[in-house]
């Protein structure tokens, strides 16, 4: 059987800065590579105003996590295309997910 980690990252009454909400997620990640996971999930979130769920991009979360474990499985659990747009268009999808895809390219050795 294997197990998987819903990775809920979030700020409850927002009183942590985001890099340590992220920096949290990344421990997470760490831990359940270290100790023999199966998976990490992302979701997207987004208008976290209480400051629960707060990954707007999870795309880019699992890019950073799999930058930093070395044998777990990275997915994500719900993304959804249509809240991604460029500012020049209100034409949600492929150019944002195309511009993410670039910053994942550049983020990656060869």
């Amino acid at each position: 059987m294997n197990f998987g980690y819903f990775l809920n990252q979030n700020n409850l009454g927002l009183g942590k800065p985001f890099d340590r909400v992220i920096a949290e997620g990344r421990d997470i990640a760490q831990y359940c590579d270290r100790t023999g996971w199966h998976s990490i999930w992302n979701t997207e979130h987004h208008f976290g105003h209480e400051g629960l769920e707060v990954c707007p991009n999870p795309v880019m979360m699992s890019t950073d996590l799999a930058s930093r474990t070395e044998r777990i499985r990275i997915g994500q659990a719900a993304t959804d295309g249509r809240l991604d747009s460029t500012p020049s268009t209100t034409t949600p999808g492929p150019r944002q997910y195309g511009s993410t895809r670039r910053r994942i390219q550049w983020l990656t050795p060869s």
